[in-house]
């Protein structure tokens, strides 16, 4: 080799070197800004330098830059591209790799959050019970999961094995499940047919007074109007012109009644499961 070739091989290999440090350094430099900003409370900008890191940089020397904009993205309610980052993190890592278990964990808050618990409980069952890190964190969020998704019996034979339970605090979780049931099975046709029977009646019963009172007020009103305009014109005339508003308004009212009573179902349930993590937190604290 010549040693005009020698030197140009040499010049390469120093510029190669230059730029791998010089990038290197970049990324340093762009992480240590983000960590800054986040720390400072700037997570639209912490966010911005992340993602350039990510998509700009060679970012290899921090393999969980992708959960670092995952957990961001989760900081400002973008919960769309945490999952997707999430996913990007979970796929590059190896299977033994501690980080996964906490990935899983991350996208269980957000389809909670997000109130997709269908998959939650999915992602929860990709979870191995035998490899977990923390068995009680796992059968906590387990057995809430299957509470969210109504599977009351499932739920309770699962935050029964959590360890720091005593026996006080499982007749309690148990008494709360049955209410849960009771709760579940009940149904709202009965809210509807007293309604149609007497207008506001429905929400009456399901604590919805003032739906109840505007329901009442104003089919009484209109019947009224009904007969009224049924006496002096024809009740042809009352039918064709009070009619459709009649029948508007009292359709309209017995399908309230069956929202109220919905809605009554499902502050009754997250009353029970407030106080069933009120049971758990206790009990978690008393054994500390």
């Amino acid at each position: 080799m010549s040693t005009m070739s020698t030197l140009k091989t040499t010049l390469i290999c120093i510029i190669l070197i230059f730029r791998t440090l010089q990038t290197d350094c970049q990324n340093r430099q762009d992480s240590i800004l983000a960590d800054y900003l986040y720390s400072n409370g700037n997570i639209d900008l912490a966010l911005k330098e992340n993602l350039k890191s990510y998509l700009f940089s060679n970012h290899q020397s921090d393999k969980y830059l992708p959960l670092k904009v995952a957990n961001l993205f989760f900081e400002v309610n973008d919960y769309q591209n945490a999952i997707k980052y999430l996913d990007i993190q979970y796929n590059s890592l190896g299977l033994d790799d501690p980080k996964r278990e906490e990935i899983r964990y991350q996208k269980i808050k957000i389809y909670i959050t997000t109130n997709q618990f269908k998959s939650a409980e999915i992602e929860i069952l990709q979870l191995n019970e035998r490899s977990v890190s923390d068995l009680n964190k796992y059968y906590f969020y387990k057995g809430m999961i299957y509470y969210l998704n109504d599977e009351y019996v499932n739920g309770l034979n699962v935050l029964n094995r959590l360890n720091y339970l005593d026996v006080e605090s499982y007749k309690k979780l148990n008494t709360i499940c049955k209410l849960l049931i009771i709760n579940l099975k009940k149904k709202t046709d009965a809210y509807q047919i007293a309604s149609g029977i007497i207008p506001g009646l429905g929400q009456y019963f399901s604590g919805d007074i003032p739906s109840g009172l505007n329901s009442t007020i104003l089919n009484g009103g209109l019947l009224y109007l009904f007969f009224s305009v049924g006496e002096r014109l024809s009740y042809g005339d009352a039918f064709l012109s009070v009619g459709p508003w009649l029948s508007r308004y009292f359709i309209g009212g017995v399908g309230n009644a069956k929202t109220a009573a919905l809605t009554k179902k499902n502050k009754k349930k997250a009353k029970l499961i407030k106080e069933t993590l009120n049971i758990i937190s206790t009990a978690q604290h008393s054994n500390q």
